[in-house]
């Protein structure tokens, strides 16, 4: 990417973790109901302003949806650690940038191999990234392609796994089972 997106992403980005954190601070705090607190795979998640808070490792998990939301969400299991490279592949102007970043967010501590970002399709603000789709997964390449749909599901198939609708919700089943299996 050029400089200028770069940056510019780079403030998206802090801006964004900025206005989680605090959100969660105040969440905590203005609640002392039981009903903002559940209790999954050994974690207490407790609801924020605008979402789920826990911690793994002493490090802040943010969800947008309570564990119970996704409990019916269906996500094939894929096994993020067989693979040396994982592409997160979308189309830049169509993305819920509230995914996009909570997943990076959510992952980036304990899977740097995320970091590869690419789009599906040759178009304005791809000029810089690698053009990744289904066909170029492989046994060591995990291909991730986001794309919007009114239609929420997931599928995994020859190393690609494709997930198309809530793209926020179907990234917070994705967190859940990757961090807490």
């Amino acid at each position: 990417m050029n400089e200028k997106y770069k940056r510019r992403n780079q403030i998206i980005l802090a801006v964004f973790i900025a206005v989680i954190m605090v959100s969660s601070i105040f969440g905590l705090f203005g609640s002392n109901n039981e009903s903002d607190k559940i209790e999954y795979k050994g974690k207490e998640f407790v609801r924020a302003q605008s979402g789920w808070l826990t911690h793994i490792n002493n490090k802040p998990l943010y969800i947008k949806y309570s564990p119970e939301d996704l409990a019916n969400v269906s996500m094939p299991n894929v096994n993020f650690r067989q693979y040396s490279k994982v592409y997160i592949s979308l189309n830049p102007n169509n993305r819920d940038d509230r995914a996009f970043y909570d997943l990076d967010y959510n992952i980036k501590e304990y899977f740097p191999t995320l970091r590869n970002f690419a789009c599906y399709e040759d178009i304005i603000g791809c000029e810089d990234l690698p053009l990744k789709d289904c066909k170029d997964s492989s046994a060591t390449n995990l291909i991730i392609l986001m794309k919007e749909s009114n239609i929420t599901e997931s599928s995994y198939e020859d190393n690609c796994l494709t997930l198309n609708g809530d793209i926020t919700k179907l990234i917070d089943k994705i967190v859940l089972q990757v961090l807490l299996p």
